[in-house]
């Protein structure tokens, strides 16, 4: 705590602004008094004033308690002459480095942290000193410190290098240690930053004191971020070399990281179960470094690249820094354009040929909603989900990646989370079933309690749409349609129910075995008009989804029953 003279004042005078306030307050409440037809708020308002000035110099004090504490202004480096004598046969210097708790700028005993004494090499006679011995110079300090490492050497320069030599003043927790006698090193045992250290350099003709401030020291350890953007395998497994330490496992399409290695020599092999797929070439992690590791298609075979990431934090406030990484082979050279919407692009990468990792840039969220490829005047799209993509903060690495079927994907890693978000190019939507004849097409079936039906009583587009059967208590009206997508892509419908809300509900649902109220894939329930839904198909092949309208076991409300229409499919572009 402080308790230096200035500040018990500054408290003295904080106390009597206070009182005065009080008192201030306490007048106005008089002439309110003398008013008799003065209303009694009127009394309590010059109270509420009173407060707010007894808050505002609570709010100095501690202002000024905490500069004291974090700017460290106090801590001292006091250096005394020592006269020829037992102690030192030619006189010398005693230098104590302490904290000035009580601000008269003395260190008392109690504040001394350490303390050495110096003794110059002879007695200075003014034939053999021509000038007053000093330090002229220090280089190494600017160099990165890591936990329980010890650093490259440290050099002081002097006027009388030839028979200087060195002491140190505190840092114990630095351990410095002479490698000559001019040049020590530091092993430092605590992170953090704010550390210094004291040297004293005596030579034949006096002695000189200066105090190193040093870099922020910090772990001894390396990130590595890992990327699977290599559409010739599923799941694989990563490890050093000849081990089965697995450090992550990634399906194709994700990423990890930043995982902390010990820095040195690695070599990674890539695994499917426990059989090796891949070895990387030999990579040298530096301390203090972030990296990812990426496994991708070249010339239809796998390859393994490793770039150095820069996880700086964006320069503004609703910011987010971010590259592109090139690794779509099939799309070729490339131009990147982004913009807040389709048409307000603007150039953020040209030329991008295949491998390119270009360079991290800060870009403003409102920026940002949509991304745009341009290979060779074929224009890919990311638009669905880019405009929530990023927040402010992220640092991420853009990833244009392609998959078996030549689909060009872009997958943002957010390096400091440890996740990724896959997006696709837009494509030109087909309508698939419309019910505008009035039948239920071949591709649908209908099962349980009560079939569907075409109906004309509501629809989203047209006239007709499909509505469920009518059911009762616990029972379920499904429809299921079967279909060979062309490729990956979304297929959107529209959808609308009359329900008992959060009871009885119309769900979505893929090849699950179940169905239920809780296992689904989307549902709606309530009153909710026609709204658009959509379900991801990854890859080319017969899928079947399935509507189904399910009840609870009492409660009727609404028309009780649900509908859909308008499907159509959007395939994902291809370069195939």
């Amino acid at each position: 705590m402080n308790t230096s003279p200035s500040y018990k004042l500054r408290l003295l005078l904080c106390a009597a602004l206070t009182t005065g306030a009080l008192a201030c307050g306490g007048a106005e409440a008089e002439q309110g008094a003398q008013g008799p037809r003065g209303p009694v708020g009127e009394q309590g308002e010059p109270g509420e004033n009173g407060q707010p000035g007894a808050e505002g110099e609570d709010s100095v004090v501690n202002g000024e308690d905490g500069t004291d504490g974090e700017a460290g202004l106090n801590s001292l480096v006091i250096t005394e002459s020592v006269e020829p004598g037992a102690l030192c046969a030619n006189g010398g210097v005693t230098v104590a480095v302490g904290i000035d708790d009580n601000g008269d700028d003395i260190l008392d005993e109690a504040e001394i942290d350490a303390s050495e004494t110096i003794c110059n090499q002879n007695d200075a006679v003014q034939d053999i000193c021509d000038e007053a011995f000093a330090i002229t110079g220090v280089s190494g300090t600017e160099q990165a410190l890591y936990e329980g490492q010890e650093s490259s050497p440290i050099t002081v320069e002097t006027n009388d290098d030839a028979n200087v030599s060195l002491a140190f003043v505190g840092g114990g927790a630095l351990e410095p240690a002479l490698t000559s006698n001019t040049t020590f090193t530091l092993t430092p045992q605590e992170l953090g930053e704010g550390q210094h250290i004291t040297v004293v350099a005596a030579g034949q003709c006096g002695t000189d004191v200066i105090t190193l401030p040093l870099s922020e020291v910090e772990p001894f350890e390396s990130l590595l971020s890992v990327v699977h953007i290599f559409s010739g395998a599923g799941p694989v497994n990563v490890a050093p070399s000849g081990t089965l330490d697995i450090l992550t496992t990634l399906g194709f399409g994700e990423a990890t990281g930043p995982l902390t290695l010990t820095p040195g020599e690695f070599t990674f092999d890539l695994l499917v179960d426990e059989t090796v797929v891949g070895t990387t070439e030999s990579y040298t992690l530096e301390p203090g470094t972030a990296y990812s590791l990426i496994a991708h298609n070249n010339g239809g075979s796998l390859a393994v690249t490793l770039i150095e990431d820069d996880l700086s934090a964006p320069s503004g406030e609703d910011t987010f820094r971010a590259r592109i990484v090139h690794m779509a082979e099939i799309a070729g050279t490339v131009d990147v354009n982004a913009g807040p919407d389709l048409g307000t692009l603007a150039p953020i990468a040209d030329n991008l040929a295949f491998g390119t990792v270009g360079d991290f840039a800060d870009y403003s969220l409102a920026d940002v909603g949509v991304i745009q490829l341009d290979s060779g005047g074929t224009l890919l799209d990311y638009e669905n989900g880019m405009a929530t993509a990023f927040f402010a903060g992220d640092v991420a690495n853009i990833f244009a990646f392609e998959t078996a079927a030549g689909n060009v994907r872009l997958l943002v890693h957010y390096i400091e989370f440890g996740f990724a978000s896959v997006f696709t190019a837009n494509g030109l939507p087909v309508p698939l079933f419309d019910f505008e004849d009035g039948t239920i097409p071949a591709e649908f079936t209908t099962s349980g309690a009560a079939d569907w039906f075409a109906t004309d009583t509501t629809s989203s587009e047209g006239t007709f749409s499909l509505a469920s059967g009518a059911i009762g208590g616990n029972e379920r009206s499904d429809i299921s349609l079967t279909f060979n997508f062309p490729g990956s892509g979304v297929l959107s419908f529209d959808w609308k129910v009359s329900s008992e809300n959060n009871w009885d509900r119309l769900l979505l649902c893929d090849e699950i075995s179940v169905c239920t109220r809780t296992t689904n894939n989307a549902n709606i329930s309530g009153s909710v008009d026609w709204t658009p839904a959509s379900y991801t198909i990854d890859e080319a092949g017969e899928r079947t989804l399935r509507w189904s309208y399910l009840k609870d076991g009492s409660g009727d409300v609404g028309d009780d029953m649900g509908w859909i229409d308008n499907i159509t499919f959007t395939a994902e572009p291809s370069f195939l």
